[in-house]
């Protein structure tokens, strides 16, 4: 894995992992090589029961720094409020997207990018907002217009 990994940086500017909420061996490695890592949830308990576990472990592994969190449906009716996710997690929320079903589901469903078929919906602005985002952390150095990864790596499955 670290082999591959190392070879997508040499080709692409950013190479996205999207991993499971455990930390196996694959993981652990993309996680050590990784200049950025996006804790990823949402507003309901369970989730952010889960981003605490993962920050206590990646804090343990010395990688706290590098992680952001991102939230994932926010504004979704009884949510949990962000402040309160900020002070159980310990850390403030970096970016979050807002909940839109409406345009989200039938995205995934026509395999359509939504920043395609709705580009100035609340969600397609929060998705450039957070590319944005991620282009002006300093870990990555200067982008090169390398070439474009037209789909994820996936190691070891996705999170919802």
């Amino acid at each position: 894995v670290e082999k591959m990994l190392r070879l997508l940086r040499e080709e692409y500017d950013y190479v996205v992992v999207d991993a499971p909420n455990y930390f196996h061996e694959t993981i652990q490695a993309a996680l050590q090589l990784s200049g950025l890592i996006l804790l990823v949830g949402n507003v309901e308990i369970f989730s952010v029961k889960n981003m605490r576990s993962c920050l206590d472990t990646l804090e343990t592994m010395g990688m706290k720094e590098k992680v952001r969190i991102l939230l994932n449906k926010v504004g979704r009716e009884g949510g949990i409020k962000l402040t309160d996710i900020e002070q159980t997690l310990g850390m403030p929320v970096w970016e979050s997207l807002p909940s839109e079903e409406n345009v989200v589901v039938p995205s995934i469903n026509q395999g359509i990018p939504l920043v395609m078929t709705h580009p100035n919906s609340r969600i397609g602005q929060g998705l450039r907002t957070l590319k944005d985002k991620v282009e002006g952390e300093k870990v990555f150095g200067p982008v090169s217009k390398k070439r474009v990864l037209p789909a994820k790596l996936a190691l070891g499955g996705s999170k919802s």
